[in-house]
């Protein structure tokens, strides 16, 4: 029984990280997410970039940060799991805080 709840608390401090994390690189990630499609559209044309974003995250970064602040909440929503996060992380070049 002990064990069940250390590894909740764990798994809660760890998904706390994860949000300081989200919260944090979020206005990082979205000057490279901004940065990311003008370069594809550059490259692409207009109405070809969109096959060559990777990650429908890129577009909704893009729209919440056009349209209002980042919360934790729509973070959360965007990207459900640590991994996703990470791999949009990775694909814009990106360091975590876990990384370091």
């Amino acid at each position: 029984r002990n064990s069940a709840n250390l590894e909740l608390a764990d798994f809660i401090a760890a998904k706390e990280r994860w949000i300081d994390d989200l919260l944090a690189l979020a206005p990082l990630a979205i000057s490279k997410v901004a940065a990311k499609l003008a370069e594809s559209i550059a490259i692409y044309g207009r109405d070809e970039f969109k096959p060559h974003v990777r990650d429908l995250s890129y577009a909704a970064l893009l729209y919440k940060a056009n349209s209002s602040s980042l919360t934790a909440e729509f973070l959360q929503q965007t990207f459900p799991t640590p991994d996703k996060w990470c791999q949009l992380m990775n694909d814009l070049g990106v360091a975590t805080p876990s990384d370091r």
